[in-house]
């Protein structure tokens, strides 16, 4: 089998890579201890990690030559860099390697900007929380303008219109039999 640094193994079997799933999408992780986080491959016998401060992979570049594990953790490796870092991943099983997958971009930090980053991030998905049940809302008061039997929403299903109309026959059936018994009596 065959490989370059940014190309697909050659090989017998093409295999979907694992997939990263933590670091990710410019997270801020504390440089003192990374854990890094993927979805395995079946009958996976080890994994490949490549972590970099470059996303071609071609400068300083910590290799891990990993088990069967989908997580690793690294103490005091990462310092913290004022630009991203990246990482891929691979596996190797009986049939040979994968491609490597794509990668993931973080930031490794000191306890302080972990905490701002994910303040920030909580803060970010609180405001969308806020706004989506703002919008909610404005789209109830909208149809609070809309006459009742106009809305769709109100609009009452077959079963249910089955079932009004059959107890409207009954109410109406026991309405004329009290009738009846009155005018008998």
């Amino acid at each position: 089998m065959t490989t370059s640094a940014l190309s697909a193994p050659t090989s017998s079997k093409e295999s979907t890579p694992p997939h990263p799933t933590f670091p990710l999408n410019g997270a801020v992780v504390d440089g003192a201890a990374t854990t890094f986080e993927w979805l395995g491959v079946p009958e996976a016998t080890a994994y490949h990690l490549q972590v970099a401060p470059d996303r071609q992979f071609v400068r300083d570049v910590l290799e891990l030559h990993l088990g069967g594990s989908t997580s690793v953790a690294l103490h005091n490796t990462l310092p913290p860099l004022d630009r991203p870092y990246f990482w891929r991943i691979r596996a190797t099983s009986p049939v040979g390697e994968t491609r490597w997958s794509p990668y993931g971009r973080f930031f490794s930090g000191n306890d302080a900007q972990v905490d701002s980053f994910r303040a920030e991030k909580e803060g970010r998905e609180l405001e969308e929380r806020r706004k989506a049940a703002k919008d909610r809302a404005r789209k109830e008061a909208e149809l609070d303008l809309i006459p009742f039997i106009e809305r769709d929403d109100t609009i009452p299903s077959a079963s249910i219109s089955r079932i009004l109309g059959l107890t409207m026959i009954i109410s109406f059936l026991l309405v004329l039999a009290s009738v009846l018994l009155a005018t008998v009596i």
